[in-house]
């Protein structure tokens, strides 16, 4: 109990369950075949990487991803922030995110415990624990860590290149982030070991933005102005979503298409005023999720250079 007679609770032994949930796909999303394809095959590599900036539809693709996977693939997913950037509490997430893989047996349940004990040893202790558990289930487990810019503690790398280093071959690693963390990838790939998808393979193609606009959205948008739409916005999910949201308040499509010039800096200043003017607050959300937790989510109201509307990838 503490001086004001509640109970002590420590931060880094809290979990927070709807972490361990992935986002579930809305039928509005683009299903991107050769991307599930891409990454459905890479479960003989022990790490797969998914970087891009914001508003690329990482977090949209591996979810989809999950919901289609394969009935025998145990799935661990953690939706990671600020608050994980400690090795002790990151560790806790992706145990608890595990123990379904065998709840019969309490997967997991020795490593918690040797958390507590040995502390912040876990390369020497905890996580070899679990290496050892994960080698005994008898089908493949991934783990999926989204959002993985938020962790910057060398603690927390050193410990996630260990456990990649250590994976079981039943065992897959797939990280989300923004940008690509100090890991060593440069080994992993050189050895064979590393998936990756990234900027230029999640940019949109053609034929996925006809799909959004004109099957999904019925704006019925013209091939030219397709191509005008995908060349101004190099194929940015996010940017092109919120021209969808311009579009449907204009008569004259072609002209508003054509007035598009500059940057995706430029077209993200002239959408997000706009979008945000002429939607009312329950209607913001997206298929993208945009405006809320998630790293494939664009929140509307930051300013420029902090990776929000006003930030345009490069």
């Amino acid at each position: 109990m503490n001086s004001s007679g509640e109970p002590d609770v420590d931060p880094l032994r809290l979990i927070v369950k709807p972490k361990l949930r992935a986002l579930v796909p809305r039928h509005e999303q683009v299903i991107r075949p050769r991307l599930l394809e891409h990454l459905g095959g890479a479960s003989n590599r022990r790490i797969t990487l998914v970087s891009a900036p914001a508003g690329y539809g990482k977090t949209t693709l591996l979810a989809q991803w999950l919901q289609a996977g394969d009935a025998g693939l145990s799935i661990a997913w953690v939706s990671l922030d600020e608050q994980d950037n400690d090795p002790v509490r990151l560790w806790r997430h992706i145990v608890e995110a595990l123990h379904p893989a065998a709840p019969e047996e309490d997967f997991g349940a020795d490593v918690l415990a040797g958390m507590s004990v040995t502390g912040r040893r876990l390369i020497e202790t905890s996580l070899p624990m679990l290496i050892n558990g994960l080698a005994e289930l008898p089908y493949q487990v991934v783990v999926v860590l989204d959002d993985y810019q938020f962790v910057t503690e060398d603690d927390c790398h050193a410990s996630v290149a260990f456990f990649v280093e250590h994976l079981p071959e039943n065992a897959h690693l797939v990280l989300s982030s923004r940008t690509d963390p100090p890991l060593p990838f440069g080994r992993w790939w050189a050895r064979g070991e590393m998936n990756e998808i990234r900027t230029e393979q999640l940019a949109f193609s053609e034929e996925e933005a006809d799909c959004l606009l004109n099957e999904k959205l019925w704006l019925d948008i013209g091939l030219d102005n397709l191509s005008v739409l995908l060349e101004r916005t190099e194929g940015w999910p996010a940017g092109i979503y919120l021209a969808s949201l311009s579009l449907r308040m204009r008569e004259d499509k072609h002209a508003f298409i054509a007035s598009f010039g500059g940057s995706n800096r430029y077209l993200v200043d002239l959408l997000g005023e706009e979008v945000l003017a002429g939607l009312r607050k329950d209607v913001r959300g997206s298929p993208y999720d945009f405006g809320t937790r998630k790293d494939d989510g664009l929140p509307l109201r930051r300013g420029r250079g902090q990776g929000g509307l006003g930030h345009a990838p490069a």
